[in-house]
């Protein structure tokens, strides 16, 4: 791989992500974020034999919940992490796994998933609009997209930057970002496909304790809201699911 290639990859990489993922995940409970999204695709996605395609796998934990909702489905992960790719493989070997950005259009063929989704890594990105549509024209007529994130319903987009006190690095951490609901919109929009967009609230059920990692999210009791999400950062993160279904004319 070359240098600048790399270079883009690691400037898109949470490298917290390394450390808290690896490939016993598959064998811990099932996030309620994962049961969540499932129940969208299998409310609307009834067929078996499907091409999914999760962007961020982690270590394959929502791949391999997939594999449980559509046993038939044909499998992929693109991760920009090489030591993530390696974790999900050892746990689900029968995907197809692709290094590389979601910025990269040349990843997939036109047309090819059924399902794509993605839970977390927008906030990665610097500039979602790449990422959307490649989405899109990677994805079939009829089948939908899947974008969980903190989202911000007010039309205000964040990009935020971060340093542990204590720590040694000269580069500041992004992975944090905040896009408004109405910017994913307008990016989805201008691909000019015609598309169905819907949201959804993905609240926390029960508690989540502070960590010693201060940015591993934890929840807060608020007015509104038992459980809202926060990190160490001071964000409160207002954590959405976005679909975007691709007609089929």
């Amino acid at each position: 791989m070359s240098s600048d290639v790399t270079d883009i990859l690691l400037k898109s990489l949470r490298t917290v992500d390394e450390k808290v993922y690896n490939r016993t995940d598959v064998e811990r409970p099932t996030k309620e974020v994962f049961k969540q999204m499932g129940a969208m695709v299998t409310s609307r996605i009834t067929k078996q034999d499907i091409d999914i395609c999760d962007v961020g796998i982690g270590a394959g934990a929502f791949l391999y919940y997939y594999s449980t909702l559509y046993p038939e489905a044909n499998l992929y992960g693109l991760d920009i992490s090489e030591k993530l790719i390696d974790e999900s493989r050892a746990a689900m070997p029968n995907c197809e796994y692709t290094l590389g950005n979601m910025d990269d259009p040349t990843h997939y063929d036109e047309e090819k998933f059924d399902v794509i989704s993605c839970v977390g890594a927008f906030a990665c990105l610097d500039d979602p609009q790449f990422a959307v549509a490649n989405f899109l024209r990677w994805l079939k007529p009829g089948g939908i997209i899947l974008i969980a994130d903190a989202f911000n319903p007010d039309p205000i987009d964040v990009i935020m930057r971060y340093k542990l006190s204590d720590s040694d690095r000269k580069e500041w951490e992004s992975g944090w970002n905040i896009f408004s609901n109405e910017t994913i919109e307008k990016h989805a929009r201008a691909v000019g496909m015609p598309i169905e967009i819907e949201w959804h609230d993905l609240p926390m059920p029960f508690p989540i304790k502070k960590t010693e990692d201060s940015m591993r999210t934890w929840t807060v009791q608020m007015d509104d809201e038992p459980h809202m999400r926060i990190n160490g950062s001071c964000q409160i993160l207002y954590t959405q699911c976005v679909i975007i279904r691709k007609g089929t004319a």
